[in-house]
């Protein structure tokens, strides 16, 4: 596989393909108009790859898109239960609907580039990535409200500008044409574990040019014990712990469980669409979406030698926490002239985020001193853009970009790390801001009725400027000192240009080229990151990462509803941001790596029986570290957090009242360490290959109320992500739609 992916081999690859393609396609053009009705539902409009509606097919890049129906047929608590069968992704953590809620557990890779500060999370296309470290709250996105989920992989800085470097994941939400109401109720868990309850209510409506939607959602979970504290038991245990292997394959001490972590989220939105003319489309709404996390006793496996348990403070945790994301919104197209369209995005964001720290050396399971950590941050951005026809062969897309961010840190003592309400002195805070603008340019040009060209680019002008500051406190007994950083200025040019070539009906061949960036964080540049082992230190004068990437490969649909996917892609990149170790209790950010990616993702679905669809789809990429100062044991070594395989299959779809999936997901071994040294498998800190299989079956009683039962984990497969995964679950739902 590695061969077929070399650059000297890529030209005879490609036109194999071309050739195999075509000769399957060439039969696509007698199609009868049925066949071709039908062959449209394959070939649905999406906006991310151009910022324009084009069809699938036409599209400069690989899109997936995730419909609707095809939503409802899974169960979904959030996003990433949504994209879990989508080819070329690798989600984890907190973008799954079973697991504790929070932006920094929750991470997607995508073609060897992982991440979700790498990658843009959008809905509608307004960021949903936090300002402050560029993790996404995947509870954010409310999953009733969304019509469909298009995803975009390659570099897309040249229309999106920093945080699309690996791609762009964009929630398309569905405006209203109708009268409708819709609850949702919903039970589950695992009976051994957890025990989960839903429930929502959304109502929309359309009365002449005005339209409305609202909708309220709400989750709750007791937790489950997923995480576990290791290491050297204390003097006074004599028994109860548990020899287990570490991640290297050497040997710890298991000594007990964390104890559950109940956590429950509330989401809501107030939506308005207004047509003030027949030129002219408005919408402007309000979100909001809030979870938090809380606390219980941990279990201790340790005995003293009068069998009374022994408290190891590996068993604290960094709960309770809390995270919130507050959206308000303004959305408007307008034609000003045959062909040409004006488009405007504004948008206002707050993103709340606390959390705890127990002091290891006073903090006990009861309670005791800690740290209260407190990093709001803001974000301000518009867009206005120009879609004009140029003749009948020639599209012209012109955009200018302004964003605002910044955050605001804040550490203080805490007399009991169990109450948040417990502050006492501040004892360190941190500031930034950036400001952002850019201007972009799009050309699609027909050169011939099957020939189609893309150029354009991006280019984003940039100032940073912040400070820290800290005060020696019980909590904080290292000495005060204050830093002011300047502003600093730097930019970026992210060029890309792209074919798509269109041989014959059913049969679309594409290629394209081009570079994205992602600024460095705030958190980067002006956050000291503080554990109980070790301190990180920001660098202001950090730089961009950039990639240079491309991508060629395929897409075929047969009169036999068959659909085949085939694309090859490469990534390089460099000046990758990473944590150099210092001292045992040092490190600093810096700009150390360069790295690589390659591989190719390949798809096929099929329409079988009358209204099901068979689909599987498989991943290869082979990465690497190229460079690496901050780790250069790291250089020769896959990357972190990127399978080598990755695989997903399944049935879904309806008949008659019926309709359900049955999917399963292969993920290969994938390491968390830079010199992939952690090998062992099979317990807590390690991170598995796995193969799971999930499915749900719903039944429409009367019209528009539906019940349904799903099964999670359908065979029970233990598991790790570092933290225990859930075994088998199960959750039943009521729908009903008026």
């Amino acid at each position: 596989m590695d061969d077929i992916l070399k650059k000297r081999r890529h030209v005879p690859v490609l036109i194999l393909l071309a050739d195999v393609l075509a000769a399957g396609g060439a039969s696509v053009g007698g199609a009868s108009a049925a066949e071709t009705t039908t062959m449209t539902e394959f070939d649905p409009v999406v906006i991310t790859a151009t910022r324009t509606g084009i069809h699938a097919s036409d599209a400069p890049a690989s899109v997936s898109v995730i419909t609707r129906d095809e939503i409802e047929r899974k169960t979904v608590g959030r996003v990433g239960d949504a994209l879990s069968g989508t080819t070329g992704l690798f989600l984890r953590g907190s973008a799954f609907g079973d697991v504790s809620p929070g932006g920094s557990t929750g991470t997607v890779t995508m073609r060897g580039v992982s991440g979700s500060s790498r990658t843009l999370i959008t809905m509608d296309g307004q960021t949903l990535n936090s300002p402050y470290s560029g993790s996404v709250d995947y509870s954010a996105l409310d999953i009733d409200e969304i019509d469909h989920i298009e995803v975009v992989p390659g570099a897309f800085s040249s229309l999106y500008g920093g945080s699309a470097f690996a791609g762009v994941v964009n929630a398309v939400t569905k405006a209203p044409d109708k009268r409708e109401t819709i609850l949702k109720a919903g039970i589950g868990g695992a009976s051994d574990q957890y025990f989960m309850q839903t429930g929502s209510a959304l109502y929309r409506d359309r009365i002449g040019r005005v339209g409305v939607s609202v909708g309220l959602a709400g989750t709750n979970s007791s937790g489950y014990e997923d995480d576990f504290g290791t290491g050297k038991p204390p003097a006074a245990a004599v028994g109860g712990a548990t020899t287990i292997p570490t991640t290297t394959g050497g040997t710890t001490s298991l000594l007990g469980q964390k104890g559950k972590k109940p956590w429950d989220q509330e989401r809501g939105h107030l939506t308005l669409f207004l047509d003030p003319s027949d030129a002219t489309t408005l919408s402007l709404g309000v979100s909001r979406s809030q979870e938090r996390v809380g606390y219980s006793a941990p279990r201790s496996y340790l005995v003293d030698r009068s069998g009374n348990p022994v408290f190891s403070t590996s068993l604290l945790t960094y709960t309770p926490s809390s995270e919130s994301v507050t959206r308000v919104f303004l959305r408007s197209e307008t034609d000003l002239a045959p062909q040409v369209k004006l488009k405007t995005d504004a948008s206002y964001s707050e993103f709340g985020y606390w959390y705890v720290s127990p002091n290891l050396t006073y903090a006990t399971a009861n309670g005791g001193r800690g740290t209260f950590f407190d990093a709001p941050s803001t974000r301000i951005d518009g867009t206005l853009q120009v879609d004009a026809g140029l003749g009948s062969w020639n599209t012209l897309t012109v955009g200018v970009n302004a964003k605002q961010e910044d955050f605001r840190r804040r550490n203080y003592d805490l007399s009991n790390f169990h109450d948040e309400d417990s502050k006492g002195a501040k004892n360190y805070q941190a500031e930034g801001t950036s400001n952002t603008v850019a201007g972009f340019i799009q050309d699609r040009m027909d050169l011939t009725s099957r020939l189609a060209a893309y150029i354009g680019g991006r280019y984003d002008y940039f100032v940073a400027q912040g400070s820290t500051q800290q005060w020696k406190t019980p909590e904080q007994s290292a000495p005060g000192f204050r830093n002011s950083y300047g502003p600093r200025w730097d930019s970026a040019f992210s060029p890309k240009a792209s074919l798509v070539y269109k041989p014959v009906d059913g049969l679309t061949l594409r290629a394209s080229g081009g570079t994205a960036f992602r600024p460095p964080g705030l958190i980067d540049m002006y956050t000291k990151q503080v554990t109980s082992t070790s301190t990180t230190s920001p660098d202001p004068t950090l730089k961009p990462e950039t990639v240079t990437s491309w991508e060629a490969g395929g897409d075929l649909r047969l009169p036999t509803e068959t659909t085949v996917k085939v694309t090859l892609f490469e990534n390089h990149m460099r000046d990758l941001i990473y944590t150099q170790t210092l001292s045992p209790t040092q490190k600093l950010k810096i700009n150390a790596g360069r790295a690589m990616s390659q591989g190719v993702e390949m798809g096929v679905e099929q329409r079988a029986l009358q209204g099901l669809t068979l689909f599987a789809n498989a991943t290869y990429t082979h990465s690497k570290m190229q460079e690496n100062a901050a780790a250069p044991s790291s250089v020769g070594q896959r990357l972190t957090y990127v399978p080598l395989w990755m695989a997903n299959f399944g049935v879904d779809g309806e008949i008659d009242r019926w309709s359900g999936s049955l999917t399963g997901r292969y993920v290969g071994k994938v390491f968390a360490t830079d010199g992939n040294t952690d090998v062992a498998q099979g317990s807590y800190g390690m991170y598995d290959p796995y193969v799971t299989v999930d499915a749900k079956i719903a039944y429409e009683v009367l019209d528009g109320t539906k019940v349904s039962v799903a099964v999670g984990n359908l065979f029970d497969h233990g598991y790790y992500q570092y933290y225990r995964m859930p075994g088998r679950t199960f959750f039943g739902e009521l729908s009903v739609r008026f």
